[in-house]
């Protein structure tokens, strides 16, 4: 696959099967002190002639074989070192010498499919495509609306996303599981408030407001936007509650 003359490698790797940003041909010219045009021309070349060799059945089945394989083993959607390491271990035992740098790697990861890199995660375009279909649905829903379950029941399933990954997918959907429900999570904190009441669906303390929104926001600036919230009323000393369920407003003694 890689016999090519040096100079179309170092196309290779900066053009092709890149680690981050293509070098850009104006960059890649002055290295290789060559035309902007020309070395246009020799990665034109360098694609066609990687193109014919990966759509030989002979020369590289052996390679499309071991990247469905490695698709198969990395999943729809992966932690990205994880999905890496996978890779990176299927490149090492099909090797008979240790790779000196990333390319059999980018190879590999081109032949596996379409993929996206988001929050950590390794996505493939199929799950992509799904996650923002569902992202579609959250997003037209108001903050505390709760969600079919066959929202995302259907879409763990699909996608086949492991147990420890299905927290960081409510996150990447903006949802959130509160009393056995997912619910639509953005807004202030106060609207995250909203949504719990919502779901809980009885007065809730502070405190326990403080756990579900999320310990990491200030417990005076979460307590100054729920007292301030028209939508929101104390219902006791320390209860609070929606002023759509009705009832009387806590004032005092």
């Amino acid at each position: 696959l890689f016999d090519l003359p040096q100079r179309d490698m170092t196309i290779l790797r900066e053009r092709v099967y890149r680690d981050g940003r293509a070098v850009t041909l104006a960059e890649l010219a002055e290295r290789l002190d060559l035309t902007r045009e020309r070395v246009r021309q020799l990665e034109t070349r360098v694609r066609k002639h990687l193109a014919a060799q990966l759509t030989d059945d002979g020369e590289c089945a052996g390679l499309v074989h071991l990247a469905a394989r490695t698709r198969r083993a990395i999943g729809c959607i992966a932690e990205g070192a994880d999905a890496i390491a996978t890779v990176d271990a299927a490149v090492i035992a099909s090797s008979e010498k240790p790779p000196r740098d990333n390319l059999r790697r980018n190879v590999l990861l081109s032949l596996i499919g379409p993929h996206v890199e988001e929050d950590g995660l390794f996505i493939s375009e199929v799950a992509a495509r799904r996650l923002d279909d569902a992202r579609r649905v959250v997003a037209d829903s108001e903050p505390g609306t709760a969600l079919p379950e066959s929202l995302v029941g259907d879409l763990i399933e699909e996608l086949g996303v492991p147990p420890a990954l299905e927290h960081r997918l409510e996150e990447l959907l903006g949802i959130r599981r509160i009393g056995g429900r997912h619910v639509v999570w953005r807004g202030s904190m106060a609207d995250k408030a909203v949504s719990v009441l919502s779901v809980t669906g009885e007065p809730t303390t502070m405190l326990a407001l403080h756990e579900r929104v999320g310990l990491e926001c200030n417990p005076r600036s979460l307590a100054g936007q729920v007292q301030g919230d028209r939508r929101i009323i104390r219902r006791g000393k320390e209860h609070y509650g929606l002023r759509s369920w009705g009832g009387e407003e806590y004032t005092g003694i």
